[in-house]
This record gives structure tokens, C-alpha cells and sequence, in this order.
């Protein structure tokens, strides 16, 4: 079975921020894909992620009879189990701030066929009082736009 838009686009994400190299001591932070920036239940939280959840598709513009551009929102969780909760974290701001150079770029995305264009804001596409409150969360949303064949 091909691989989805959707899942391309995360797959990209996910390439992007893991050539980044952000450490954490002397440790790698991982990426992973989820569907919610959350751990598998039981798995504790022992070094921080980054966890890269693709929303599903977002909104369409039709180009012609022929062409169409859709939005593929794209949300990167940084999660740590410590952190300043309440004030702003300057590691996990350097981070971000990693993250957005990496991602806000047409490079991240040059194998991903029909990419058009890339935005990035700082809202959840999900229910942030859902997760677990003794972690500490960061998340930036990118807006990757595919143009694709209507059908």
C-alpha cells in the first residue's frame, strides 16, 4: 500500500527535526509519531521528545478542474518531564526556535512531491488539558500545503 500525503508530510517532519541533532545531556532527543503528543500508557517520560502528529488534512483550495491545494497541519510537541511549566523555558525556547529554522523552509520538504508551501503557528490542533499535567509541553503547528490531483 503507498504511503498517504499525510503520512509523507510526517515522515518529513520528523527527517527535519532528526538531522537537527538537538541534545539533551548527552543524549539524543528522539522524534516519534503519534496521533496525540502522548506516551504509550506505562512508558515513562525519562528523556524529553519530540513528537510529531499529523491532524489529518486541512483545508482545500481548488486551483482548476485538475488541481487542488490542501493544508496538512502538522503539530510538534516538545514534551520533557521537567521544565518551567508556568514561565518560558529558555532550553525548550532554543528548541523551538530549532525546530521553526528547520521546518519553516522549502529544503525540509523538497522530496515530498507536490509540496507548495509551509506556514507555522503556536496552537494545539488538539485538547492540551487532556494531557498529563506533571509534564511540561510546548507545541508549534506547521501548515504544510500539498498541491495534488482532484479527483
Amino acid at each position: 500500500m503507498a504511503e498517504s500525503v499525510s503520512e509523507a508530510v510526517g515522515d518529513r517532519v520528523k527527517t527535519a527535526i532528526d538531522a537537527i541533532g538537538i541534545t539533551s545531556g548527552a543524549s539524543a532527543v528522539p522524534s516519534v509519531k503519534r496521533k496525540l503528543p502522548n506516551l504509550p500508557e506505562g512508558d515513562p517520560l525519562g528523556v524529553p521528545q519530540f513528537v510529531v502528529s499529523v491532524e489529518g488534512e486541512g483545508p482545500t483550495i481548488y486551483l482548476d478542474v485538475e488541481k487542488k491545494i490542501r493544508a496538512y497541519p502538522v503539530a510538534v510537541t516538545i514534551v520533557t518531564a521537567t521544565g518551567a511549566k508556568a514561565a518560558d523555558d529558555a532550553t525548550v525556547r532554543q528548541w523551538r526556535d530549532q525546530i521553526d529554522a528547520a521546518l519553516d523552509t522549502r529544503a525540509a520538504f523538497t522530496t515530498l512531491p507536490g509540496f507548495n508551501d509551509v506556514s507555522a503557528a503556536g496552537r494545539a490542533p488538539f485538547d492540551v488539558s487532556a494531557l498529563p499535567k506533571d509534564w511540561n509541553y510546548s507545541v508549534q503547528v506547521f501548515t504544510v500545503e500539498v498541491i495534488e490531483a482532484r479527483t
